[in-house]
């Protein structure tokens, strides 16, 4: 529009327009003249309204806005098509209005005029911009949780925030944390330019913060901090010329620091700021991060917490690998001498009772053990299956055969009932043994002399089912909840269930490995009780012929056993003389190699945990002396974790047993004439 004269309009503050809640105008397209106005005068226009000669003029409107409204005025004129536009006035206030326009032309007298009315949206403009940026605050608050859900690493969380509240939520974001010592940690720092981050980079370690602003105050008085317009703030707190020109560089124009509480302490702060976005921090700026704080805070424990779990969980699982090592190798001494007494013919009956019990409670404390370390495989999702098709109901006839030899069943009538055709399963033989055993010993425990247990099988559907059923103490109705639970001891009258509250978590746990179900029933105390375990049939597959090893059975075979236990070393020794082996010994790593190098034993049991070399490096030596021929190596251990008997095979044993091994798998190994 050209630059145009304008002369005084009429007045118009006594007629009826005075009181329009807005202003309206009228001006001449050629010259800008206002000729008349009326309304919202000096509300909207401020000091325009009060010239000698006022007249429309884009100057009127904020520098950003000019052009646009000139482009908009400019095609009224030329169309004579009304429009209706937003744009900013710099008039009565400090800040700029909004004013919506609608804006027509009309010819009067040949002369064109403009004719528009105005109203202040100011709070409507006010109320979209806090909407969109609530909206971007809870977008931005929705994609935090997203960032706190993917990770325990706080730190690595805590930089994802900062990283993801650039640029939508300031220009830059620093977290820190507090040390033990109170000294600040970075954690991150970002800012979305990649230039700045050099300068913050230089001023945080030449220029730390002050403690009357910022992160120190932050810490020291618990409470946020937020300074919507920093202008002046640089020449405050700088503490020499570099210092000052560094914050003047970066330019920080809005700012704000909010405190990370864990337990009601401050452990940390995060720091936001704007430099070039030309915004300032307002008052829901500074709740949206406490808010982030708050979450972020919410890591930083969970993170601590899994750490200190995670740490227990490893010393508890160090422990019970321990503990396993420790009790097995007495075992392993008490079972070979169990062995060797049994035999040795005796016509003395309490004799024979005697090496009765021994046999059976040995056989007791080797199933607690194993039973121990089993739970604690399973938990950590360590255990594997070796699956093969077997009969159920063979097995578990065998089972009650072998449990009737040796767990104290005297005095109970244990009945086994199975269909005539196979249960074939696709299972881990000695797993699910370990069921059936394990089922039996509990209602052997619950049942009084002169009571009735029956196994039964049958067949429902695609499953094998195998039924418990004793009438016994049975189980109350609050106990059934508990029942499979780990260490979950059952006390029924008289009747204390003793043992670690272990063998039924199993036979839970170990059912569904094989993609089974465990069910448990009863009428209440006295009634008995009555175990279902359903494992899915297999279908027969055709008998091929295997590979057997040749054995020689009963052949005389020099061997070498290191162990550092004397009486597990001495009662190993003598039951493999008993069997006619030639044997040596040795009590730790390095005598056992100087042993082997003289008497070229052609099997070395070597136990792991010697005390000047462990086992593997004693079969890695041994195998480095190249004995001709050589040694079948085998780990005689107390550790026998899966983890365990990898590593034995990978420093070089052929075999891995673990204590107290069973005599007839011992011999098998000891008559090996095969190749390795």
């Amino acid at each position: 529009m050209p630059d145009l004269k304008t002369s005084k309009p009429s007045p118009a503050e006594s007629s009826p327009e005075a009181q329009l809640s807005g202003l309206l105008w009228e001006a001449r397209a050629d010259t800008g003249e206002l000729t008349h106005f009326g309304g919202e005068v000096h509300s909207i226009l401020g000091a325009y309204a009060d010239l000698d000669k006022p007249r429309f003029s884009f100057e009127m409107f904020h520098p950003d806005d000019r052009e646009r409204v000139a482009t908009i005025i400019a095609k009224i004129v030329e169309t004579g098509q009304p429009a209706v536009f937003d744009a900013r006035i710099i008039g009565a206030s400090p800040e700029p209005i909004w004013v919506r326009n609608a804006v027509r032309t009309e010819e009067r007298d040949s002369v064109l005029h403009l004719r528009g009315v105005s109203f202040d949206i100011t709070d409507l403009k006010k109320a979209q911009t806090d909407f969109i940026r609530a909206r971007a605050r809870l977008s931005f608050l929705a994609g935090v949780s997203r960032i706190l859900a993917e990770s325990l690493d706080y730190e690595k969380t805590l930089e994802n925030i900062a990283k993801s509240a650039v640029p939508q939520i300031a220009d830059w974001c620093a977290v820190r944390m507090l040390s033990e010592d109170g000294s600040m940690t970075r954690i991150a720092d970002v800012h979305s330019d990649p230039s700045r981050e050099a300068m913050l980079k230089d001023m945080i370690e030449n220029y730390p913060p002050t403690e009357d602003f910022g992160p120190n105050k932050v810490v020291r008085e618990g409470k946020s901090e937020l300074l919507p317009d920093t202008a002046g703030l640089a020449k405050k707190v700088a503490i020499d010329k570099g210092h000052l020109d560094l914050l003047e560089r970066i330019g920080f124009t809005s700012y704000m620091c909010v405190p990370m509480r864990i337990r009601g302490q401050v452990r940390g702060v995060i720091s936001m700021a704007i430099t070039d976005s030309g915004r300032h921090f307002t008052e829901a700026d500074l709740e949206m991060a406490e808010m982030l704080a708050e979450r972020a805070t919410m890591v930083v424990e969970n993170s601590k917490l899994y750490r200190e779990a995670r740490d227990e969980l490893q010393r508890r699982e160090t422990f019970i690998a321990q503990l396993g090592h420790e009790l097995r190798n007495p075992l392993s001494a008490i079972a070979n001498a169990v062995t060797l007494l049994a035999r040795e013919p005796s016509q003395e009956p309490h004799l024979a009772k005697l090496r009765g019990i021994l046999k059976r409670q040995t056989s007791q404390l080797s199933r607690l053990v194993n039973d121990l370390l089993d739970i604690s495989r399973i938990t950590r999702g360590k255990i594997s299956l070796n699956r093969a098709p077997l009969d159920l109901g063979e097995l578990a006839t065998r089972s009650v055969q072998t449990l009737q030899e040796t767990h104290g069943a005297e005095g109970r009538s244990i009945e086994v009932r199975t269909d005539r055709a196979a249960l074939l399963i696709d299972a881990d033989e000695a797993r699910v043994e370990q069921i059936i055993c394990n089922l039996l010993t509990n209602a052997i425990k619950f049942t009084d002399e002169g009571g009735h247990i029956e196994v039964a099988l049958s067949r429902e559907g695609d499953n094998a089912v195998l039924a418990v059923i004793d009438d016994g103490a049975g189980i109350s109705p609050e106990q059934l909840r508990d029942i499979f639970k780990p260490f979950h001891q059952a006390s029924l009258g008289a009747i204390d269930a003793g043992g670690m509250g272990l063998g039924l978590a199993l036979v839970d746990q170990l059912t569904h490995l094989h993609g089974g179900k465990v069910s448990v029933s009863s009428d209440g105390p006295s009634a008995g009780s009555r175990f279902e375990v359903r494992l899915p049939l297999t279908h027969p597959v055709p008998a091929r012929a295997a590979e057997v090893a040749e054995e020689s059975a009963g052949s005389r075979r020099r061997v070498l056993i290191v162990d550092d236990n004397p009486d597990a070393l001495e009662s190993l020794k003598m039951l493999l003389e008993l069997v006619g082996h030639e044997i040596e010994v040795a009590e730790d790593g390095c005598g056992a190699i100087e042993r082997a190098r003289l008497w070229r034993p052609e099997i070395a049991l070597i136990d792991i945990g010697l005390p000047d070399i462990d086992g593997y490096e004693v079969v890695a030596r041994m195998r480095a002396l190249k004995l001709a021929p050589r040694p079948l190596f085998v780990a005689l251990t107390g550790y026998g974790q899966p983890e365990d008997r990898q590593r034995a095979l990978a420093a070089g044993f052929d075999v891995h047993l673990t204590k107290p091994v069973d005599i007839d798998e011992l011999s098998r190994i000891l008559n090996w004439k095969g190749p390795h």
